[in-house]
This record gives C-alpha cells, sequence and structure tokens, in this order.
C-alpha cells in the first residue's frame, strides 16, 4: 500500500510485481460498516493501467443523521451523518455556551441535551442514546444566580459564590474589584491576593457561617470595604451563639479601609464579639460606613493591637451584661487616632466609647460620643482628648438601632426617648407634672397638634434647631382647661 488518503473512503494505489511502472488505480473503498470481499478483476497480468474496483458488502442494516443545535435551535452546531444504527451519538466539538443575562443577574453552563427547542433536560452531557433513528438535540444549559462579580483590568467574571469570586481575586495579576450581586451567605472568607483589592458591598449583605468572616491576610496591602449602590444598604453579616470569641473582620496583615456599607455582629452566646480586630502592628482605618456589635459577653466596635484612624462613619457597641467599648486600643503596640465620626456604647459594667488598655493609647481631635451609663465616654487616665463636647450627647441607641430618635419626653426628673413624634406628643398630654418635650430630629406631623393635658400641667416644646413640619395642618394650640396647662414653645 502506498498511501492512504481519507475523509469518508480512503483509495489504495497497488504496483505490479515486475515492472512499477504499471500502476493499477483502485476506486474508492467506502471503509464505514463494510466488509471487503476482493476485487473485481485478477491483477496478476496486469500491463496497463486498471481500474479495479472493491467489492464489499455493508454490515450495518441503516444509518441515521443526528443533528446538534443551539438552545433555541436557531444555530447547527455539528451535524454527524451516517451514524450506524445501534452506533453510539456523540458530540465531538467544544461545549456550546450561552452568554450571562446582567439585567437578572443570570449565569448559564451547559448541562446537557434536550429534544425539543427551549425544553427541559432530557439527557446529561455524552448520555445522548445510540442512534435508532435520524435525531435532533438542542442544547440544554443549568440556570444560577450570579452572587459575585470579580472586576480586573477591565474585564468582568461572574461567579455563582463569593468564596469562588474572591478566590479569583487572590489569584489576580491586577487590582480586583469584587462586587456583590445578591443577598447570599458564605463559608469564612480570606484575602490572601498580591494586590490591593476593594470589596463593593453594592447594597447587598453577605452573612457569613462562620468566624471571622473576613480574614485579610495579604502582606501590607490594602483592603477596602465600601458600597457603591443608591441605597447604601451593604453589609457584613455575622451572627453566633458560641462561647468563643468572635470577629467580623480580622486583620492578620494587612490593611483595612472602611469607606461604606456595614460591618455589623451579634454573639449571642457568652463570649465577646468585636466588628474589626486588627492584630499587632497592623491597621484600620474607617472614612465612613458603620460598625455595629451587640454581644452577651464583651462588644468592642473596633479591637486594635495596631493601629487605628476613625475619620468618620458610626461605631456602636452593646452587651446585654458586660462591657462595651467602640473603640479599644490594646498593648505595646496599640493606638488609635480619633478625627471624626459617631461613638456609643451601651452595657452593663466598664461602659466607655474611648478606651485604651496595657500601654496602649488613644488621641481624639474630635467626634461625637455617647453611652447609655452617662459615666465617662472616654477613660482620661488612657485617652487624650482635644476639642471634644464639654457635656456628653444623650445616649440614642435602641438595642438593635431599629428606628431613629425623634424626640425625648422629660416629665418630674424623667426622661424617656421615642422613635414616634405622636406618641411623644400623647406622652405629654397625659403628663402628672410639667413636662418638656424636646425635638432630636425633625419631624413630619400628619396632624394638627392640640395641647390639653388632663392634669392641667405646663409643657415646653423645646424644637432644639430641629423642623416641626406640619404641612397643611399649621395649627399648634393649647386648650386651657385653667391656668396651668400652658405651651410655651422654644
Amino acid at each position: 500500500i502506498d498511501d492512504i488518503f481519507m475523509t469518508n473512503k480512503y483509495l489504495l494505489r497497488f504496483y505490479a510485481a515486475i515492472d512499477s511502472k504499471y500502476i493499477l488505480r483502485i476506486g474508492y473503498i467506502d471503509r464505514l460498516r463494510t466488509a471487503f470481499n476482493g476485487w473485481n478483476k485478477n491483477t496478476n497480468a496486469a500491463s496497463q493501467e486498471i481500474e479495479m474496483v472493491a467489492d464489499y458488502t455493508k454490515t450495518c442494516a441503516e444509518y441515521y443523521t443526528v443533528t446538534w443545535k443551539s438552545e433555541d435551535g436557531t444555530e447547527t452546531l455539528e451535524t454527524d451523518e451516517n451514524v450506524g444504527q445501534g452506533e453510539a451519538t456523540r458530540f465531538n466539538i467544544t461545549a456550546p455556551t450561552k452568554a450571562i443575562d446582567p439585567v437578572l443577574s443570570k449565569l448559564y453552563t451547559f448541562d446537557g441535551w434536550s429534544t425539543t427547542p427551549n425544553g427541559e433536560k432530557v439527557y446529561g452531557i455524552g448520555a445522548t442514546p445510540a442512534a435508532t433513528s435520524d435525531a435532533t438535540y438542542y442544547a440544554h444549559f443549568a440556570v444560577t444566580d450570579v452572587a459575585a462579580v470579580v472586576i480586573a483590568n477591565g474585564e468582568t467574571s461572574y461567579y455563582t459564590s463569593v468564596a469562588d469570586a474572591l478566590e479569583a481575586a487572590n489569584n489576580s495579576d491586577y487590582t480586583p474589584t469584587v462586587q456583590l450581586w445578591k443577598n447570599t451567605t458564605t463559608p469564612a472568607l480570606t484575602y490572601t491576593g498580591k494586590n490591593h483589592c476593594t470589596i463593593d458591598l453594592n447594597g447587598y449583605t453577605l452573612t457569613g457561617t462562620a468566624q471571622p468572616l473576613l480574614t485579610i491576610d495579604n502582606g501590607g496591602y490594602t483592603v477596602t470595604i465600601t458600597d457603591r449602590s443608591q441605597s447604601k444598604d451593604g453589609k457584613l453579616l455575622l451572627s453566633m451563639n458560641s462561647g468563643s470569641d468572635g470577629f467580623v473582620v480580622r486583620v492578620v496583615a494587612g490593611i483595612l479601609l472602611m469607606e461604606g456599607g456595614a460591618i455589623q455582629g451579634q454573639n449571642t452566646g457568652t463570649k465577646a464579639i468585636a466588628g474589626v480586630y486588627a492584630n499587632n502592628r497592623q491597621e484600620v482605618i474607617m472614612t465612613g460606613g458603620k460598625i455595629q456589635v451587640e454581644a452577651q459577653g464583651t462588644a468592642y466596635g473596633i479591637f486594635t493591637q495596631g493601629k487605628a484612624t476613625v475619620n468618620g462613619g458610626t461605631i456602636h457597641a452593646e452587651s446585654a451584661t458586660k462591657s462595651a467599648f467602640s473603640v479599644q486600643a490594646y498593648g505595646a503596640n496599640g493606638n488609635a487616632i480619633i478625627n471624626d465620626g459617631y461613638f456609643s456604647a451601651a452595657g452593663v459594667s466598664t461602659v466607655t466609647c474611648l478606651d485604651a488598655a496595657s500601654n496602649a493609647s488613644i488621641v481624639a481631635h474630635g467626634g461625637y460620643y455617647s453611652t447609655n451609663t452617662n459615666l465617662d465616654t472616654y477613660k482620661a487616665a488612657t485617652c487624650r482628648v482635644y476639642n471634644l463636647p464639654s457635656t456628653k450627647l444623650p445616649y440614642r441607641y435602641t438595642l438593635a438601632e431599629k428606628a431613629p430618635l425623634v424626640a425625648s419626653v422629660t416629665i418630674g426628673g424623667t426622661t424617656t426617648e421615642y422613635t414616634d413624634f405622636t406618641t411623644a406628643w400623647t406622652a405629654v398630654n397625659g403628663a402628672s407634672a410639667a413636662s418638656t418635650l424636646k425635638l432630636l430630629d425633625d419631624v413630619d406631623a400628619s396632624t394638627a397638634l392640640t395641647y390639653n393635658n388632663t392634669n392641667s400641667q405646663n409643657c415646653t416644646l423645646d424644637l432644639n434647631g430641629h423642623i416641626l413640619n406640619l404641612g397643611t395642618n399649621m395649627d399648634v394650640r393649647p386648650i386651657c382647661a385653667g391656668d396651668e396647662d400652658n405651651l410655651v414653645i422654644l
């Protein structure tokens, strides 16, 4: 045999035994599912070119065509002809793909074949049946929600879990942004990348199933937590019930920059929780956003054995049974600089917004502070403070900060704060002693206001620099039952 040329057939060239100048040229032989029986002429006495025709018989009774199409049937991906009866069917080219839907945040993964356009999956990949007739198969795709995307070097990659997205960011040669695309849960995450990284909460909640929810361990690079959505509702959330201390974010090696969004932690067990815990000589910078923690044990907004700088944002720490600290610096290398922000703490024993312990230091140049115990908002022995308010701000947080406080009512020396103005107004109308209603925020009143104290007591309405908007109900009046129930507006 000189050569074999084949597509579906091959050509054989024979040479005479005595004189090779005579070529015996034969026709093409169909080599698919055939049995070769011999030649139609004797070649022993060839003296000229002879066309030899192969004699063969089919070994298969029927042949079929198998067609592979796109999901909706508009595109033919592959056509296999002459597939013998009982022969396996096989898709032989690269697996089909379907573009992501960025509006619906859907990711499509090829997972098998349907027998109708846009139909349900009937066969898995490589599991279509042997040929028994002509057949057409349509690509089928599994649909999953996109949990997060990674944006790096101008390209966007899509992932169904935040863990996969962060792993991609760890391996990126560029400066990645991990952006949430839905509310989702995640196991503990660690950023170990070789570049700065941004985590954009994008208005969604990332709930951790183990602590720390996020560990930064990348040898000096900065991880920025922000929320670039319109709602600004994005948060990192860790809820635990544990006999061990917990951390929402832990900085082992690197820098945390908190720009926006929220870090929230809750430990209903017996131990402590910290919103941010920075190891020895590591750094935390906060310019905005919120850190809020609640615990049965000790609660720390920021606990640092390294450096913490707060230029803005809100930090609230609350303990049901023990101490609470908005910011605590600890150890010889622990130090914090407070330039601005809102700080509050609520607890049972030691409660302070700023606390430095074990040779640490805190310097405060500004900020607003409040505690539920009306005790020191900072430890004078260890914290140097400058330009802070001479009087303590009223403590304005409820347990879960469920709603902003809009007014306070003082009756007989006892002050109660309210999240609803109508309820506060009802309280002064029923007061048994002279009362003061002080606005803590701008208020839109739903109805005209009438002061008619049932006990003939005076009331002072202190606007406190805020606006009481009556809309079309421009009417605030006392109805005097006697000489005592007067309304004074400050």
